[in-house]
């Protein structure tokens, strides 16, 4: 398969899921053409494709700054595409040890609930981050707890590519042990997603917020 030159294709086949194909919104963290970030969740989106899942990615760049008034079409887009996912992939750079202002700003854009739907609760998630220096898992370990209190199940791996200037070529993420965690990770979220899916609902029926 040309669109994913790197991945041995017979050790991860298209999985059958039951109903129509899981959707996945994938948020990165950096606003600059070519980041990163962007280019790790593009590699995402590819697997999940290929795994059988629909998939959107939403450009920050397109936000307005912090306090603009509310109304405008780019963030009602990103409220409409979180409603429409059944799951999200997350990636960030690290800055200063933590998420970029970048993706806190999309989060921050985000309601928990858009005329009585939930954006976020019971959805699975997945979090990676890029470093330019060695590795670290401050930026996903940071993502994880904002979609724990956001009530999202949190997949149990998390992916870090440190030294990330060297690890793509041509804008894509090279064969490497780094592949090959992201390949898992992109499995573990879709396998989530299928099994949790049907059931979604009664997990957001809880005593607490029943009259």
């Amino acid at each position: 398969m040309t669109d994913l030159p790197a991945l041995a294709v017979d050790r991860l086949p298209a999985h059958a899921a039951d109903g129509p194909p899981p959707r996945f919104l994938l948020l990165y963290g950096s606003a600059r053409p070519g980041s990163f970030s962007h280019l790790l969740a593009e590699e995402v989106a590819r697997l999940l494709r290929h795994l059988g899942g629909e998939t959107r990615l939403f450009d920050p760049a397109t936000l307005p700054p912090p306090g603009s008034p509310p109304g405008d079409a780019a963030t009602a887009e990103l409220h409409a595409a979180a409603l429409w996912s059944d799951a999200q992939f997350w990636c960030s750079p690290e800055n200063y040890g933590t998420v970029s202002a970048v993706l806190k700003h999309q989060l921050d854009s985000c309601p928990p609930v858009v005329e009585g739907r939930p954006l976020f609760g019971g959805k699975p998630l997945a979090t990676a981050q890029v470093c330019g220096a060695g590795p670290s898992f401050n930026t996903t370990m940071a993502l994880a707890a904002i979609g724990r209190w956001l009530g999202m199940f949190v997949t149990p791996s998390l992916v870090c590519v440190p030294q990330v200037q060297t690890q793509f070529e041509g804008g894509r993420l090279k064969a490497s042990p780094f592949y090959d965690q992201l390949v898992d990770l992109a499995e573990e979220l879709f396998k989530v997603t299928v099994a949790l899916r049907a059931g979604r609902g009664a997990l957001l029926d809880r005593y607490s917020k029943r009259a």
